[in-house]
C-alpha cells in the first residue's frame, strides 16, 4: 500500500489488485506519481507495465476507486486506460482527481483492474462449447470471422457469428488436440482481437482411464484359479 498526500484532506491509498492472473494478463512496476497534465490541470499519475503471453491480446484496464462504503469505476482517466489496451512497458493513466472528486474529503482506495478483451475459459474439455465474453470493442448486429489459433498461428476458420450480445458460444473442432495455448480471435477486415489463451483437456479424465486396463491382468488371473479348480487365494496371514 502507498499513502500519498493530495490536494487538501485527501489521502490517495493504492492498493494493486490482479483478480484474474489465472488469465495470465498482469501488472506489473505499478507507481503513482502527482503532477501537471500537458492542459495544466493537476493530475494523479498511473505508471505500469501490462504484461501477457501475446502481444496481440488486447486487455480491459479499469481503476476502481472505494470510499466510505462507496465503490466506483473512475471516468476523468485519460491514457493507457479502456476497453483496448495491448500489452506493453511504460504504459500511464492520467487521472484529474480534482475534476472527479470535486467536493470530496477524506481517504480513498484505488484498485488497477486488468481484464482480456476477449476473455474465454482458461480450461476446456473437448467437445464442449467455449464461452466468449467480450468487453465494448464491437460494433453490434455485425458479422464477424470466429477463428482458432495455436501457438501464434492459425489452425481452424469456425462459424462466423453476428454480434448481438457481449457474448457467444463457439463450438471447437471435433479434431482439436489436446494441448495449450490456444487463443480464439474475431476478425471484421483489418481489425482482429484475441482472446486469452486457453487449454483443450481431454473429454474423459485420464485417470478412469487406468480402471479398465488394471482390472485386465485380474480378470485373467482369477479365471485361470477357476479353470485349473484351485481355490481363490485367500488374505494374507498376519502374524
Amino acid at each position: 500500500m502507498k499513502t500519498l498526500p493530495v490536494h487538501g484532506k485527501l489521502l490517495l491509498s493504492c492498493f494493486l489488485i490482479l483478480p484474474l492472473l489465472s488469465y495470465s494478463q498482469r501488472i506489473e512496476n505499478l507507481s503513482f506519481t502527482t503532477g501537471t497534465s500537458q492542459n495544466g490541470k493537476s493530475g494523479y499519475f498511473i505508471a505500469y507495465d501490462l504484461v501477457a503471453p501475446y502481444d496481440s491480446i488486447p486487455c480491459q484496464v479499469k481503476v476502481k476507486l472505494t470510499a466510505n462504503d462507496k465503490t466506483f469505476y473512475l471516468k476523468e482517466l485519460t491514457g493507457d486506460v479502456g476497453n483496448l489496451v495491448y500489452p506493453g512497458l511504460k504504459k500511464q493513466i492520467v487521472w484529474d482527481y480534482v475534476e472527479e472528486l470535486v467536493h470530496f474529503n477524506g481517504e480513498i482506495e484505488l484498485n488497477l483492474e486488468v481484464t482480456p478483451s476477449l476473455k474465454v475459459p482458461t480450461k476446456i474439455k473437448r467437445h464442449k462449447p467455449l464461452e466468449v465474453m467480450l468487453a465494448p470493442i464491437y460494433e453490434p448486429k455485425k458479422t464477424y470471422a470466429v477463428k482458432l489459433f495455436q501457438g501464434g498461428k492459425e489452425v481452424s476458420r469456425l462459424n462466423d457469428v453476428l454480434l448481438i450480445e457481449n457474448s457467444f458460444p463457439v463450438q471447437l473442432p471435433k479434431k482439436t488436440k489436446v494441448k495449450g495455448k490456444y487463443q480464439v480471435a474475431i476478425t471484421d477486415g483489418d481489425r482482429t482481437y484475441f482472446s486469452n489463451t486457453f487449454k483443450v483437456k481431454p473429454r474423459i479424465s485420464r485417470g478412469w482411464i487406468l480402471v479398465p486396463v488394471l482390472a485386465v491382468p485380474v480378470y485373467f488371473l482369477v479365471n485361470q484359479y477357476i479353470e485349473d479348480n484351485k481355490p481363490l487365494p485367500g488374505p494374507p496371514t498376519i502374524n
